[in-house]
């Protein structure tokens, strides 16, 4: 598929592109979020938290991560699949 074919599918599917656009910048800004948020030692002072070792805390967060980057390669595998509408 070239490009000009991507754009004027594009065009077609635009729904769902601004669907899948506004999905992205949440994954982003949320990833940002974490990010930031990873190795800041105000966590240690959480409910969830006090009770366990700096090591079990970054584990937690890091699962965030892993999560958001398994369910992203997922979604993306399953929006290939997904049916377009096609030109005619």
């Amino acid at each position: 598929m070239g490009c000009t074919e991507w754009m004027e599918m594009n065009q077609k599917n635009k729904p769902q592109s601004n669907a899948l656009a506004a999905g992205i910048l949440s994954l982003l800004a949320t990833s940002m979020f974490l990010a930031g948020t990873l190795y800041n030692t105000g966590y240690k002072n959480q409910e969830w938290a006090l009770d366990q070792s700096d090591s079990a805390v970054v584990t937690a967060l890091l699962m965030f991560h892993v999560t958001a980057i398994i369910s992203f390669a997922v979604t993306c595998f399953l929006i290939e699949r997904y049916p377009k509408k096609r030109s005619t």
